[in-house]
């Protein structure tokens, strides 16, 4: 066997290889058969509306802008400093566990 003669698995192999590849679109066709097959697919294809619409059909759908998220605080921070620790809280409130760890930290 020389090194360009494939054994069977291999050669089953390069089959299933390039039919995966020309079923991608990755595989450009070469002979005119493939060309003719491919090019009855895509009229196949043009003829079904979801995957083409026309111009006039998107067009009178009108323009859709999209929706903006916004975070709004459960309590608006009165101060600059305020805004702040809400931000970094997502708008949050600070949960009862983490106010009793600030206050045991303070001595309070």
């Amino acid at each position: 066997m020389n090194e360009f003669t494939l054994s069977a698995p291999e050669q089953k192999f390069m089959r299933q290889l390039k039919r995966h590849l020309g079923e991608l679109g990755i595989l450009f066709p070469v002979t005119t058969n493939q060309v003719a097959a491919f090019e009855k697919k895509i009229e196949d294809e043009k003829n079904e509306l979801f995957l083409f619409p026309d111009a006039e059909l998107i067009l009178s759908q009108g323009y859709k802008l999209p929706k903006k998220k916004q975070i709004t605080p459960e309590n608006e921070p009165k101060t600059t400093e305020d805004f702040y620790k809400a931000a970094a809280r997502n708008g949050k409130e600070i949960p009862e566990s983490v106010l009793r760890k600030m206050r045991e930290d303070r001595g309070e």
